[in-house]
């Protein structure tokens, strides 16, 4: 474990359930001297993984552990019929807590986010402690407090205990697949954008920004700078930069008891596609898509900080903001099935009248400071992209299979989904969201020459 990781968990002992993290060549041998450490007593344990992760970890840990004494249940999750990967729906969460429930055993999920996800919400549903062996640093859900699963349709992220415990071998996690790697990278840009979400959030509607935590997810991102080619290559030790990166973001996220410092926008972009676009979201990686929507929310704020209060005529804007019943109908017509959750949250920030005309005079009140602090949060479009690219992630769309129509669609509706307010809600606030959003598309250009298909 980084030093860095080691000092946050000791300083925030009292926050997070995790309690130790483990990187390091050759782990997976010393499993069953970890779990004894981390679970005194307890020699039963239920291993959660699919396909893919069992052939990556699982078997090499199952064997280690009943050669140990350990004794050991397993459960592999297999996609559902028409899908390629297993998703982190309610459904899933019940399987795996009820076959908890039927023992006493504790969840040793292997795997990355699904798997992960699922383990932390299916142990905290039946009130029992877990640990997770990683697979690939391709996500920062390890140590965070919250679980990202699909309710209604709608990717909610639920309070949970995190794991107590976290193996992250670094002989397995290189052997990851470079897409993986790439993902867990992206994800990590996405602070780029979020942060600035967070504050704005903070200067329009109050409450929720936290210096400490915005230290916090500083140090993840500080632990990546130059490595991004070295990641790319897969080497072991900007690898282990990577994991432990992930880990200290996800710390961030369960001493925040939120994720609004790094999931912005940007995520609203890959949740969307996560709800509407079942064939992207079944050969995409979640990272991977992350990465596109911090690009696009990096060129969105470009155009806000090119902005000025003098262009806004607040009679004129709320003149020409539409009745909650008729944005609700377009919601209704747009989401069909999924409408109600989602109404559900739109209206949450949907404002009309009066209170579209307060938010709008307090943002041109606090425009010079806004404009300051999210100038020093944010970076530069072109900055992200250099960065992606360096590591081996996508740097346009076309990469992940999305064609510009449907990028246009992402972008228009995605803020609906949730009520967290971000750069596209500003947009759609001051009536901008269409205009800037072709801007944004058009930042791509044409798809780069050998820039890679979807994974």
């Amino acid at each position: 474990m980084g030093r860095e990781l080691e000092r946050l968990l000791e300083e925030h002992a009292a926050a997070v359930a995790t309690r130790r993290v483990v990187i390091a060549s050759g782990l997976i041998p010393q499993l069953p001297t970890l779990l004894r450490e981390a679970f005194p007593g307890q020699k039963a344990f239920l291993l959660v993984a699919d396909r893919n992760t069992w052939e990556a970890a699982g078997r090499g840990a199952a064997d280690v552990l009943t050669a140990a004494g350990f004794s050991l249940d397993s459960l592999i999750l297999e996609p559902r019929a028409g899908e390629s990967k297993v998703h982190p729906g309610e459904d899933r969460v019940e399987q795996v807590a009820s076959r908890l429930q039927a023992t006493t055993h504790l969840a040793l999920g292997v795997g990355a986010g699904t798997i992960n996800d699922l383990v932390k919400a299916a142990s905290s549903r039946v009130g029992r402690p877990c640990a997770v062996i990683a697979t690939a640093p391709s996500m920062n859900g390890y140590t965070s407090g919250i679980a990202a699963i699909v309710i209604g349709g709608l990717k909610q992220t639920l309070p949970v205990r995190g794991a107590v415990l976290v193996v992250a071998d670094t002989d397995v996690l290189c052997q990851a697949p470079a897409e993986m790697i790439g993902a867990g990278f992206a994800d990590m840009m996405a602070k780029w954008v979020a942060s600035a979400d967070w504050r704005l959030a903070e200067r329009l509607l109050g409450g929720g920004y936290d210096a400490r935590v915005e230290q916090v997810s500083r140090v993840a991102i500080d632990l990546l700078e130059g490595r991004e080619e070295a990641i790319a290559l897969g080497r072991a030790a900007a690898i282990e930069n990577l994991i432990e990166a992930l880990c200290v973001s996800g710390l961030s996220m369960a001493v925040a008891s939120s994720s609004a410092h790094i999931s912005g926008a940007e995520h609203l972009f890959a949740h969307y596609i996560e709800m509407m676009m079942p064939k992207i979201l079944d050969r995409e990686l979640h990272g991977r898509q992350v990465g596109i929507g911090t690009l696009c929310s990096a060129a969105l704020y470009e155009q806000l900080l090119g902005w000025s209060p003098e262009r806004l005529d607040v009679e004129a804007r709320v003149a020409a903001q539409l009745p909650w019943k008729t944005r609700r109908g377009q919601i209704e017509r747009h989401f069909t099935t999924l409408a109600p959750v989602v109404t559900e949250q739109a209206q949450q920030l949907y404002v009309e009248g009066e209170e579209l005309r307060v938010r709008l005079k307090r943002l041109a009140a606090e425009w010079p400071a806004l404009r300051t602090e999210v100038a020093g949060a944010v970076a530069p479009r072109a900055t992200i992209e250099d960065r992606l690219r360096k590591a081996g992630a996508p740097i346009h769309f076309a990469q992940l299979g999305i064609t510009p129509s449907e990028m246009r669609e992402i972008l228009l509706w995605a803020a609906d989904i949730r009520a967290r307010y971000t750069v596209l809600h500003l947009a759609a606030d001051l009536g901008c969201l269409g205009d800037w959003t072709d801007r944004a598309i058009a930042a791509f250009g044409e798809r780069p020459a050998g820039g890679g298909s979807s994974a």
